[in-house]
């Protein structure tokens, strides 16, 4: 992704998204085309979005568009989540856009463009101010590596990827036991070395990685330790350790779009 300018704002101040069931993945305010404005909901794979509600603000706070979004299952495209891309119109300078659970609760208020400063008047997000996000080129997704809806990164980008997963941004998988490799499209295998480890460990993967990919150390309590991220088509890579990481048992762990796979090590 050709990333212009990564906003200041993480995924957690522009909105109340840890435990949340959806999240707006993408916003696109500024298309040549005016059929690519939009924006994007991302939710656990099988969600039902019913009940759930999109509401679009001009920049003086007044409720301009309600989109339902009752009826629609989101499919799978990565490690259990997807997306559903709305078409959405746009001012160019920008709007504001609250997600709005069946409950009527207003989990995500963002500003974005030129018109940054949104107080709704109106409507479901009535009293609220919403969190103001930078953006230069019209794009904005979410990008990173994580294992749930909170942890991601709003990015400014150049390109969209309406209705599908972002580019830069993977779903982790959770471990379900210390030694597992789940994937149904694409299981992989890694030799790490060496095993116990002392300050590095070496990790060659068979075949090569074949999408972008998140390397983890996890300690025996599932807290992570630390993370890398490994390139596509990448066939070997080195972890340094911290100086100060005590000794015991450690989970090495590989997430990416195609696979997922642990290993446990000892140091």
């Amino acid at each position: 992704m050709d990333r212009l300018l990564t906003t200041i704002i993480s995924c957690l101040c522009a909105g109340f998204i840890f435990g949340q069931a959806a999240m707006i993945n993408e916003i696109n305010h500024v298309a040549n085309d005016p059929n690519g404005h939009g924006i994007e909901v991302v939710a656990a794979a099988g969600e039902d979005l019913t009940g759930w509600t999109l509401l679009i603000y001009t920049a003086d706070g007044l409720l301009d568009q309600l989109i339902d979004l009752s009826n629609a299952v989101v499919p799978n495209q990565s490690n259990g989540h997807g997306t559903i891309w709305y078409d959405v119109v746009q001012n160019d300078g920008g709007n504001g856009a609250a997600l709005v659970d069946p409950t009527g609760g207003v989990t995500q208020f963002l500003s974005y463009g030129t018109n940054t400063i949104v107080a709704a008047t109106n409507g479901a997000a009535a009293g609220n101010t919403a969190v103001p996000m930078i953006s230069l080129t019209g794009i904005l997704a979410q990008t990173g590596s994580s294992y749930n809806l909170g942890g991601f990164s709003w990015v400014t980008t150049a390109t969209s990827s309406p209705g599908s997963i972002n580019t830069d941004q993977i779903f982790m998988l959770l471990m379900e036991s210390d030694e597992t490799v789940v994937d149904i499209k694409a299981p992989g295998k890694a030799s790490v070395y060496p095993n116990p480890f002392v300050d590095t460990i070496n990790v060659r993967f068979e075949p090569a990685t074949g999408s972008l990919g998140a390397l983890s150390l996890f300690d025996a309590n599932g807290r992570r330790c630390q993370v890398q991220t490994i390139p596509v088509g990448a066939i070997s890579a080195t972890v340094k350790l911290k100086k100060d990481l005590p000794a015991g048992t450690y989970i090495l762990r590989l997430d990416t779009e195609r696979e997922s796979w642990s290993k446990v090590i000892t140091h």
